[in-house]
Parts: structure tokens; C-alpha cells; sequence
């Protein structure tokens, strides 16, 4: 309905008409104004159900990460050649490589290979340690796997470098036996998976 401003004058004794035309007056900004309430009241909306979701589900189930052990594996390059063939030598660097990262030694076993290169195990309780020497190629490559963590590896690894007089070093270390424990945790919790050592 049409509504022409001229006709209304503000008249104390007939409100009706004074009201009248302050609604035709000002029709757009309350136009605009229902516009915002709707907008308001949709978001609202929205607000309370994602609230009412994250109430009613209050308990969440987390994955923690636990492992069964570290395994270490490192390549020594540039070793000495001659080294890298004496069986005799290459047990006993192992042997020492073993006490000095206080392992629990509970036996062993080495191999000599004809031409050359050695390969050879030593079983701990914590795992075990074992090494293959290529000394065509000035190369020994050693695993340490330990299920605790007690024993020092680096310590084992900066000893048979040495002893094999490597020029270069690297290394992998990996997490052994994932397994993935559900467990359950209330909101609002974050936490990062947590790296467990089953011993």
C-alpha cells in the first residue's frame, strides 16, 4: 500500500496518524532492521546446534601411539677395506659396540664370506645388533634394534665408526611395531600423540 508523507501531519491528538507516518516515513530502515534480526536469528540458530552437538558428544576416542622399539640403521662409508674383511676384527668391534651402549649381551654369531665381507649378529636382550661389511666398496652397514631404552646407540655407532675408520655416517631411525591404543578422553582435551615405549 502506498503511503504519501504529505497527508500526515504530527498532530498531538491523533497519534494514529503521528505513528503512521513515522512507520511510512522511515518504512526502509525498518525494512533493514527486520532484514539484520533475520540474519541474526539464522546464525544463532546455526551456533546452537553446532553447541548442542559438541555437549551432547563429549567423549572422544584419541589413538596413542605406543611402540615396541627404536630401530636404528646406519651406513658406514669409507671405511677401512682391510678391516672390513677380519671376521676376528669385526665380532669383537661388535662385542665392544654392544657393552659400551650397555646392552645385555646374551650371545653371538659371525660369518666370513669367501672372497671377502663379514656378517654377523649380536643377540642382547634388550634385541639385537648385526652388521654386513662390503670392503669392495668400503661399506658396513649396521642395524640396532632395542626394545628398551636404555641402551645407548649413538654411543654404538660413533664406536664402530671408529673402529672401522668411516668417513661419513648416516643414519635412520625408525619406530618398530606401532601399535595404536584407543583410548577415550572428555572435550576439550588436545593432546599429541605420545610416543610409549612397551617394555
Amino acid at each position: 500500500m502506498f503511503c504519501d508523507k504529505s497527508n500526515y501531519f504530527y498532530n498531538n491528538d491523533d497519534k494514529r496518524k503521528f505513528f503512521t507516518h513515522i512507520f511510512c516515513s522511515n518504512r526502509f530502515i525498518f525494512k533493514k532492521l527486520k532484514l539484520f534480526i533475520l540474519f541474526l536469528l539464522h546464525f544463532g540458530i546455526i551456533f546452537l546446534y553446532i553447541d548442542a552437538n559438541l555437549f551432547l558428544d563429549r567423549r572422544k576416542i584419541v589413538m596413542i601411539k605406543k611402540i615396541v622399539g627404536k630401530h636404528v640403521l646406519a651406513d658406514l662409508h669409507g671405511c677401512n677395506s682391510e678391516l672390513l674383511k677380519k671376521v676376528e676384527y669385526v665380532a669383537d668391534s661388535m662385542f665392544e659396540a654392544a657393552r659400551i651402549s650397555n646392552a645385555t649381551i646374551v650371545g653371538k654369531f659371525f660369518k666370513q664370506f669367501d672372497p671377502w665381507g663379514v656378517s654377523g649378529v649380536i643377540v642382547i636382550a634388550e634385541s639385537h645388533i648385526s652388521i654386513h661389511t662390503w670392503p669392495e666398496h668400503g661399506l658396513a652397514s649396521v642395524d640396532y634394534f632395542s626394545c628398551s631404552e636404555e641402551p645407548n646407540i649413538k654411543a654404538a655407532i660413533d664406536y664402530l665408526a671408529e673402529a672401522f675408520e668411516a668417513q661419513n655416517v648416516e643414519t635412520i631411525e625408525a619406530s618398530r611395531g606401532d601399535l595404536r591404543v584407543k583410548k577415550i578422553r572428555n572435550i576439550p582435551v588436545h593432546t599429541e600423540p605420545l610416543n610409549e615405549m612397551v617394555i
